[in-house]
């Protein structure tokens, strides 16, 4: 421990400059490697390292600005919040196709999982919920409130 601490005290200004703009380098070089290697590339706005597409929100209103990302890149489209991509689907038809009661259906768990969010009740319900049985269990009672007619 003393011979980190000798190390790190050591370092001038100039040695901290270039661990800093070196690690900066290595970030974006990482992050763009991910990006054009990613699994099933959707089209969607360009994103920057850090922000994701943020910067090309020109409006306070997320809803118009995924409206209008919609009518350029169709039904379903990624952008990118922060450095975690986030697929959007902006058809009633699609949203139909990730609940559909099949037990072959390729969208039984939909997003990432993150520790901590637990605390916040993700993980209960339809669309966060990770626990396959419990979600087709909320899904049938879902569906039914959902079609039948009060």
């Amino acid at each position: 421990m003393k011979f980190l601490v000798n190390f790190l005290t050591s370092l001038s200004l100039g040695d901290w400059i270039t661990i800093l703009f070196v690690t900066i380098i290595l970030y974006i070089s990482l992050f763009y490697y991910e990006y054009y290697t990613r699994d099933n590339p959707l089209p969607g706005p360009f994103p920057l390292p850090i922000v994701g597409s943020l910067y090309q929100k020109s409006s306070s209103n997320l809803a118009k600005w995924i409206y209008d990302l919609a009518k350029i890149h169709g039904e379903i489209f990624e952008i990118w919040i922060g450095p975690q991509r986030q697929i959007v689907l902006s058809s009633a038809e699609l949203i139909e196709q990730l609940n559909v009661p099949s037990t072959k259906s390729n969208f039984i768990i939909r997003y990432a999982y993150h520790e901590g969010l637990e605390a916040w009740g993700t993980d209960t319900g339809i669309t966060f919920n990770r626990n396959i049985e419990s979600w087709r269990f909320n899904r049938k009672y879902f569906d039914y409130a959902v079609t039948n007619p009060s």
